[in-house]
């Protein structure tokens, strides 16, 4: 914090951090305390762009020029860290408008709720992160289930794959741990999709599902990192 309030990189700093669905240049920090002596923090960046029609590299090309340019998340690589991992996802939306709200990740999200309490993981605060390659097929059914107030929740976010971060949440309050939530929460769901979640609650790791026959995974190891890859153009590292 002090290295950005030299660079008078402080209010934007605040700007950008605020809860909400996340946008383009959103930051999401998160502290853990995994025992008495050891403490983490979480810090995400996101970064989306969007074209109904355009040239062939374009989006890329914007998002490289993005993060090129974004002084904070300097500030931030230059620090120590235990892991880093990154989510990269570009998709022609079949549910919802083409916009920059409904662009991947998706999170969970919702207004004026209090921080939720989840039992096994009773310190943390949470942030979950998912990108799709499909379709909910049954997401209007479990927003329904959900007993959510519509009047609550961002009208610009219109994309089936805000379902996913919420019904993983759901399974959360219910006590259990994040992968059994992520497992529950893929059952649940209707239709032929891959799906990628990360959240803050279990840093450094990359949850992967899949389910029905339209989609695939792959993915490939090496020395030092994990690549996936829903689609041969389409990867998340």
């Amino acid at each position: 914090m002090l290295k950005l309030r030299e660079k008078g990189l402080y209010e934007d700093y605040l700007m950008r951090s605020q809860e909400g669905d996340i946008v383009n240049g959103s930051i999401g920090l998160a502290p853990h305390v995994f025992t008495a002596a050891e403490k983490r923090t979480t810090v995400t960046f996101t970064y989306k762009t969007f074209s109904i029609v355009g040239e062939l590299g374009r989006n890329a090309n914007d998002l490289k020029q993005t993060i090129k340019k974004d002084q904070i998340f300097q500030c931030v690589a230059q620090m120590d860290t235990v892991c880093e991992t990154a989510l990269m996802h570009t998709r022609w939306a079949s549910v919802g408008s083409i916009t920059e709200e409904n662009c991947h990740p998706i999170n969970n999200y919702k207004p004026n709720q209090i921080n939720p309490v989840f039992p096994f993981y009773p310190e943390s605060t949470t942030h979950i992160n998912v990108i799709l390659n499909g379709d909910i097929d049954n997401y209007s059914a479990l927003y329904a289930a959900l007993e959510l107030d519509k009047e609550l929740m961002d009208m610009e976010v219109t994309t089936d794959t805000k379902i996913i971060p919420l019904q993983i949440e759901k399974y959360l309050k219910a006590g259990h741990n994040l992968a059994e939530s992520f497992r529950l929460a893929v059952n649940d769901f209707e239709g032929s999709h891959a799906v990628a979640m990360t959240s803050d609650l279990e840093p450094g790791k990359m949850f992967l599902a899949l389910k029905g026959s339209g989609q695939s995974i792959y993915v490939g190891i090496s020395p030092d990192q994990y690549m996936f890859s829903s689609e041969p153009m389409v990867s998340w590292k």
